[in-house]
C-alpha cells in the first residue's frame, strides 16, 4: 500500500491488483493447511519440524541469493 501510494498508483489499478493478491494468498494459504494439516494428520511435532526447516531453508536461499547478487553487482561496478 505504500509503495502504491508513494509511486501515485491510481486507486483502481490497486484495487484490482489488490484484489488478485488477496485471492491468491487465499487459495495458497488453504491449500497448505489443507494438505499440511492433511499429511501431518497425526505427526504434529513432525510438521513443526518440516515447517521450520522450510522456513531455515528459505532464509539461507535468500541470503545466499542476496550476498551473490552483492558480489556480482560489485564486480560489475569494479570492472
Amino acid at each position: 500500500m505504500l509503495a502504491a501510494g508513494m509511486l501515485e498508483m491510481p486507486w483502481r489499478r490497486f484495487v484490482v491488483f489488490d484484489l488478485a493478491a488477496a485471492i491468491i494468498w487465499a487459495l495458497y494459504g488453504t491449500a497448505i493447511g489443507y494438505f499440511g494439516g492433511t499429511a501431518f494428520e497425526n505427526q504434529p511435532l513432525l510438521a513443526v519440524t518440516v515447517a521450520l526447516g522450510l522456513a531455515l531453508a528459505a532464509g539461507v536461499a535468500m541470503e545466499l541469493g542476496r550476498r551473490l547478487v552483492t558480489r556480482v553487482r560489485g564486480e560489475a561496478a569494479r570492472a
